[in-house]
């Protein structure tokens, strides 16, 4: 048995010392250290999660992973998101941002987006919400000029870019309709963040267009208790969205009409989805 393995079984030691010391040994050898970590992953789910100690094992093997930051593990860590262990999942959003953030230009952060809108359909809120933020964080990075600029092929630039405009946006304006309001929340955020790395009024129109059609009543008549569930999201959004288009017209010298504040409370959410769908 070679050190890496034993370093594997000690990960589920007794000792909270020895599993300790296991881990951050792991976490020295870095990256020969990687493919155990990943098969330990891979163990079944259910057994897994039916053991205190084996949830801790895979939080472990989840911070391990985040701090070696090998691209490797994203495909495991995304999995983790839609685990039975809230502890998991909170180490492996973490985990995945680290990745993220170490590996500009790396085209398997933009292969795990599919993944992580897949999540949005999960049954399980916590799981929406986790890959929410997930989303949040690769749309941010996506969008970083840092990590634009690192990626080789130009036509790779141009897929990552068509991915955030086609696929991330409005699967994160869907989830504005979402039944939990802290998912809702979520998305509004993600949305926000994406709207102020708006560099162009095109970027900010996109966005726009999909907030009408995401309110579009020839396609899906609204309920009252639909408008409301949406609505604060909505009316910030849009109202941001405005905002956003002013600036970016005034570093043009374009004259913009200026953005109207609508009224607070639910009579604002009514005149702000009024407004969106009537254009």
């Amino acid at each position: 048995m070679d050190e890496v393995e034993k370093l594997i079984k000690q990960l589920g030691d007794y000792d909270l010392y020895a599993r300790s010391r296991a881990m951050n040994a792991l976490i020295k050898i870095g990256a020969p250290a990687v493919p155990a970590l990943i098969a330990l992953m891979k163990m079944d789910n259910e057994a897994l999660n039916d053991k205190d100690e084996a949830k801790e094992v895979r939080a472990n093997a989840v911070f391990a992973l985040g701090q070696i930051k090998d691209v490797r593990a994203v495909p495991v860590l995304i999995e983790a998101l839609a685990c039975g262990s809230s502890w998991v999942q909170e180490r492996a959003r973490h985990a995945l941002e680290k990745i993220a953030k170490s590996n500009p230009g790396n085209v398997e952060i933009v292969k795990a987006v599919p993944a992580l809108i897949g999540m949005l359909k999960y049954e399980d809120a916590v799981v929406r919400r986790k890959a929410v933020y997930a989303l949040r964080i690769a749309a941010a990075i996506l969008g970083d000029s840092t990590f634009v600029n690192a990626i080789a092929d130009p036509q790779e630039r141009i897929r990552q870019s068509e991915l955030i405009r086609n696929s991330v946006i409005p699967e994160l304006i869907g989830t504005l309709k979402d039944d939990k309001q802290s998912v809702r929340r979520m998305a509004a955020e993600a949305l926000g963040e994406i709207l102020e790395k708006c560099v162009t009024l095109k970027e900010v129109e996109e966005i726009e267009t999909h907030l009408h059609e995401a309110l579009n009543p020839t396609k899906k008549q609204l309920k009252k208790e639909e408008i409301t569930a949406i609505g604060f999201e909505i009316s910030n959004l849009w109202t941001a969205a405005a905002k956003k288009k002013n600036e970016l017209a005034q570093d043009k010298g374009i004259l913009l009409p200026d953005v109207p504040k609508p009224p607070k409370g639910r009579k604002g959410i009514y005149q702000a989805t009024r407004v969106m769908r009537n254009g």
